[in-house]
């Protein structure tokens, strides 16, 4: 999808295999409203070993179809990769299934907003990610302390980490650190990805009020879900909107 509303999304991230559990949701118009949704439909299955896919629809607020992710952060040989540092820039662009295809992993999504956005003409193909970044160790976009596009992205938005262990947390940025390339938490950055906005913050409503934010639209979300957490019952305490449009960089697992 493309539009001038819209900022440049951003790097993907892969599984390559199939504590908490990662959950990724991808959300087809609409958020989801505690207390107001009603269930159209809903499937649960099992396509890869540690992975639960939930395919449901709701009815209120609004029609909206979601695609919900569960995965077993313990199951035997699960690897993730965001994408490496490549090109003149940050990254080279990609489009998620080629990514995907690429690395022969078995689910990617999108990550980071990118810049430029619109994409010049010419497109050289290259991207500068928004926020912080690594993969596989190496850590090559900082957290973000003037985001180009400020209606959409805030400042310093936090990042999720998923280290050499397949342990993930979400990281903030140190505030003595003027790189932008430490966080606060302890912890060893591995493959890590940003969004917009942390929208729910240990089971807090944390999202923007802003126009564009509550503005009806597709969305990639990306959370950490409590140990053993019900798959009809995928309520997470930290979350927040990572990506949507034509080319971006990925992120395996």
């Amino acid at each position: 999808m493309n539009g001038t509303d819209r900022p440049g999304w951003c790097d993907r991230s892969v599984v390559r295999k199939t504590i908490r559990a990662l959950a990724v949701g991808v959300v087809g118009l609409a958020g989801w409203v505690p207390g107001l949704a009603a269930w159209a439909g809903e499937t649960i299955t099992h396509p890869f070993a540690g992975v639960t896919r939930i395919a449901r629809d709701e009815l209120r607020p609004r029609p909206v179809k979601m695609h919900v992710l569960l995965i077993d952060l313990k199951t035997s040989g699960l690897r993730f990769r965001v994408t490496p540092h490549a090109g003149t820039l940050d990254t080279i662009k990609q489009t998620t299934l080629d990514f995907l295809k690429e690395q022969n992993a078995q689910l990617a999504i999108n990550c980071h907003f990118f810049e430029p956005w619109p994409a010049p003409k010419p497109d050289p193909g290259t991207a500068d990610l928004i926020g912080l970044a690594a993969s596989d160790g190496q850590v090559y976009s900082p957290f973000e302390a003037a985001p180009p596009k400020s209606f959409a992205i805030r400042a310093n938005a936090p990042a999720l980490n998923i280290d050499a262990h397949n342990a993930a947390t979400i990281v903030h940025r140190k505030p003595d650190d003027p790189t932008g390339r430490s966080t606060a938490e302890a912890v060893t950055l591995h493959n890590t990805l940003a969004g917009n906005a942390q929208i729910l913050t240990r089971g807090v409503h944390t999202a923007g009020t802003g126009s564009w934010d509550r503005k009806p639209r597709p969305l990639t979300i990306v959370g950490i879900a409590p140990a053993n957490t019900p798959d009809r019952h995928a309520r997470l305490p930290d979350t927040w909107p990572c990506g949507w449009q034509g080319k971006k960089v990925r992120f395996l697992y």
